[in-house]
């Protein structure tokens, strides 16, 4: 199982804190928040228990750290299921304005927000690199990376794959998303994930 790398002297992957909170909402909703913070390092218990503001800019260290141990204890499906409520809980209501506009103005598919993904991300995310190529009307495949990162848990990318099925919820769509494909070009810090919806899904 691999850990965050606390070695890094800072991540340059931040997170604003209502992104930390909507994760402990997720894992409250499942029940799984006493289980998954017992198993956590001391730093991230201390930083758990003392929530940021929610316009406070954090590391994402804690988030993987969790990630990892709810990967241990439910699997694949557990983390994706943590990540998509996540993003429901707290960066959705603070996003919708945005997300809603880029809709109105590009069309109601999923291209129009993966295609968009740094910009709409903007305001809770920093550090993370995106990049969407279209192989069809109705697909296309993703790669992020956390740049001047080295040894993301794989976690974290799976974690993704639930995220990008918001996508979908929000465009009223039927889609899939693959398991996340590390990326040869970003060794250890990036992964691909090939997108359908629609008839192609």
């Amino acid at each position: 199982m691999l850990t965050p790398d606390r070695s890094e002297p800072s991540s340059p992957t931040l997170v604003k804190g209502t992104v930390v909170r909507g994760y402990l909402q997720a894992l409250d909703k499942l029940g799984w928040r006493n289980e998954v913070l017992a198993r956590a390092s001391r730093q991230t218990q201390s930083d758990v228990e003392r929530l940021p503001l929610d316009s406070t800019w954090v590391s994402v260290t804690p988030i993987e750290e969790l990630n990892v141990i709810v990967g241990a204890l439910h699997g694949s499906e557990g983390v994706k299921r943590v990540a998509k409520e996540s993003v429901n809980q707290a960066v959705i209501p603070v996003l919708r304005a945005i997300i809603e506009g880029f809709l109105r103005l590009f069309g109601a598919t999923p291209a129009t927000l993966l295609s968009r993904m740094a910009q709409i991300t903007a305001s809770t995310a920093k550090g993370v690199e995106y990049q969407w190529t279209s192989t069809g009307p109705s697909s296309g495949t993703l790669l992020i990376a956390y740049t001047g990162r080295k040894n993301v848990p794989i976690e974290q990318f799976i974690g993704t794959s639930g995220t990008i099925e918001v996508v979908f919820d929000l465009c009223r769509v039927r889609g899939r998303v693959s398991e996340p494909v590390p990326s040869p070009a970003h060794p250890g810090f990036g992964a691909t994930y090939a997108v359908r919806w629609g008839d192609a899904a």
